[in-house]
């Protein structure tokens, strides 16, 4: 291979593009844009349920079905008085080099969770956070922000 030499152009402007990404405004926006995907997606509030709804046990069926409803009355979602308005909560947050998509609802992860997610939640058509991102990355969107960022930081 001593004969051989091959030349790629334009390395240092990828060089010179990477480490402009290390600039905390091109990379911080990148990544709040990215945040802000996963919150537009996961503040969403379902359509109807699909039902039968299933119940994690016959406790939380009857709690809900009777004790809830008779002391609260018929749910509406958004309008019950136990509500902490789940969809309406998540927000971006950007601590140093590091973005958070979060709620501060005490139910969430029983609603919204991969991991811990109630399966009568899923029947009524709360998206996990993980299906959020799955979803986006699917979408090309995070492909998108990042060539963007990646632009910016060239010129």
């Amino acid at each position: 291979m001593d004969g051989v030499r091959v030349t790629i152009e334009g390395l240092d402007r990828v060089a010179a593009a990477i480490t402009a990404l290390a600039n905390p405004r091109i990379y911080d926006a990148a990544m709040r844009a990215i945040g802000e995907q996963v919150r537009f997606r996961i503040a969403r509030y379902p359509g109807p349920p699909k039902y039968p709804l299933r119940w994690a046990s016959r406790k939380q069926a009857f709690y809900v079905k009777n004790v809830l409803r008779k002391n609260l009355g018929p749910y509406v979602r958004r309008f019950d008085p136990m509500s902490q308005n789940l969809g309406q909560s998540w927000a971006v947050a950007q601590e140093g080099r590091r973005t958070f998509v979060g709620t501060k609802v005490t139910y969430a992860q029983y609603v919204q969770s991969a991991e811990h997610q109630q399966s009568f939640h899923a029947d009524t058509g709360w998206v996990t956070d993980e299906q959020v991102v799955r979803e986006i990355i699917k979408s090309g969107v995070v492909h998108d922000i990042l060539c963007d960022a990646l632009h910016r930081a060239v010129k």
